[in-house]
């Protein structure tokens, strides 16, 4: 495969004034494009983390540095496994042979400020937040407002794709506003209680996962299981 370009040893100035418009653009395009094509993943975790050792544990195997590339390592993955791009230019996806996310690699191009890292994906999640939001509608009402506002707060435990593991009591919050130098914010009184419900959402989701899935923090946890 072919090795991603080293966009740091070509820098064009003249670039970031508007001397080739849509070119840096460009260039972060063609940094993912190469990184999917490749056989490489990032040297560095946005964590602190053995970014080496977590590999392997992984089945993937680690060749080596990247000769003339520090960001990147030589890698081998195990069959069946990809990168695979998103979107967004800098945001890619490392998918096992199953078709789950194993992990996001975010890689930005640009030669004038080039970075990359990876960041391994646990199995098992959890979360707070109103219904709508969970099912993700993010839509607004005839007065602008979220219409999941006035939806209720749910925990949910969620396996890799969205699969709800276990779902909490549903709480009636409703949002409510006060003027302030800014023109309205949050009541004293709605930010308690919200706060208070959410706190004991997490509490629920955290007692289910103590119970069924101790080590849902390991992103080595679980991936063998049928769920």
């Amino acid at each position: 495969m072919k090795k991603i370009t080293n966009t740091s040893n070509f820098e064009r100035v003249d670039w970031l004034f508007g001397g080739n418009p849509g070119a840096i653009e460009a260039q972060e395009a063609n940094g993912q494009r190469e990184l999917v094509n490749s056989s490489q993943l990032p040297a560095k975790g946005d964590r602190n983390v053995d970014v080496k050792a977590q590999y392997e544990k992984m089945g993937i195997k680690v060749i080596g540095e990247t000769k003339g590339d520090d960001l990147f390592l030589d890698v081998e993955l195990p069959s069946g496994w990809k990168l695979q791009p998103t979107e967004h230019s800098m945001h890619s996806h490392l998918i096992d042979d199953l078709g789950r996310k194993r992990a996001g690699i975010f890689y930005k191009a640009a030669f004038y400020d080039r970075k990359a890292d990876v960041n391994f994906d646990a199995r098992i999640h959890f979360g707070v937040n109103r219904l709508l939001f969970h099912e993700g509608d993010y839509s607004f009402d005839e007065n602008g407002e979220y219409k999941a506002y006035k939806s209720p707060f749910v925990g949910r435990v969620v396996d890799f794709d969205g699969k709800v593991l276990f779902e909490t009591e549903h709480f009636k919050c409703d949002v409510e506003y006060v003027k302030n130098g800014f023109g309205r914010g949050y009541s004293e009184e709605y930010k308690s209680a919200s706060n208070k419900i959410e706190s004991e959402l997490r509490i629920q989701c955290l007692q289910f996962l103590t119970i069924n899935y101790p080590n849902y923090q390991d992103v080595n946890a679980y991936w063998d299981l049928k769920i």
